[in-house]
């Protein structure tokens, strides 16, 4: 009879942390849904279009570091991209833009021109 009381706690245990750990997985998940679209929210249209900016006069650096055959331009092209690219991460909420496309740009044909040369 003891035996029997023992494994039956020992069940209810079990169940007890069991439906305790799901729900808590649970609502971990539904709070990352609630919280991940209002992370991306810290830009107004103002402030992208700014950074837009600021990405498209980051391109043609980015393209020489990669692509010009003069090492002494890729040095300077560097020189001024870093400068420019600290610039515009000193400005407000500059970190809740993705400066992605200027990196893809370059890093992909770096990948890619050696391929066609042959």
């Amino acid at each position: 009879m003891l035996a029997s009381k023992a494994i039956n706690n020992r069940e209810k245990l079990m169940r007890f942390l069991i439906k305790k750990t799901i729900l808590s997985f649970l609502a971990a998940t539904l709070f990352t849904f609630y919280i991940q679209p209002l992370s991306a929210q810290h830009l107004t249209s103002i402030e992208k279009k700014a950074f837009v900016i600021r990405e498209d006069s980051l391109k043609p650096f980015a393209n020489n570091i990669v692509l010009d055959e003069d090492a002494g331009k890729r040095l300077k092209s560097d020189s001024i991209f870093t400068r420019t690219l600290v610039r515009a991460l000193k400005i407000k909420n500059s970190f809740y833009f993705p400066f992605g496309r200027t990196f893809n740009l370059g890093f992909h044909l770096f990948y890619i021109i050696p391929d066609l040369q042959g």
